[in-house]
């Protein structure tokens, strides 16, 4: 039984370094991309009037700039959702070894009957948090999109 807790604290300590993990690799990511949105959005405006202009002077520069912020966004996506499932099949064996506990599982649950019967969408799928860390990500590659197309359509003209 011994053995078990102690597994059951490993794997919930690890569970929670790997989301900690990925709140910092996602603060980066996220800072990164808006400093990227700045420094093409201060670049679509002109200078001298303050304004918005598709007359663009480096279409070239800011092309690249709105590619780079597209794999940057794909980059995060793809680490969050590995950072997610990492973090699911951490719970997921803690709570596997956390219900080889007889009597600790019984305090787990406090009497849920909802968990003690068994919750078949348990342990499945994304957790939210990850979900909730997904949205800026998708919002940024598709702001990246827009702007790429945008700039590509004047770089055209």
């Amino acid at each position: 039984k011994d053995d078990y807790l102690d597994l059951w604290k490993w794997f919930t300590a690890d569970a929670a370094k790997i989301k900690d993990r990925m709140w910092t690799l996602a603060t980066f990511i996220y800072t990164a991309l808006g400093g990227v949105l700045g420094f093409i959005a201060n670049h679509m405006s002109s200078e001298s009037t303050q304004e918005w202009s598709l007359e663009l002077e480096k279409p070239l520069t800011l092309f690249i700039a709105a590619i780079l912020g597209c794999f940057g966004s794909g980059y995060g996506i793809y680490m969050l959702k590995q950072y997610g499932e990492h973090v699911r099949r951490g719970w997921n064996r803690a709570n596997y070894i956390r219900a080889q506990i007889k009597s600790f599982d019984e305090i787990w649950n406090n009497d849920d009957p909802k968990i003690i019967k068994g919750d078949k969408n348990r342990g499945k799928g994304m957790p939210n948090i990850i979900k909730q860390g997904l949205v800026p990500m998708i919002v940024f590659l598709f702001i990246f999109l827009a702007l790429g197309v945008l700039i590509l359509i004047q770089f055209k003209n």
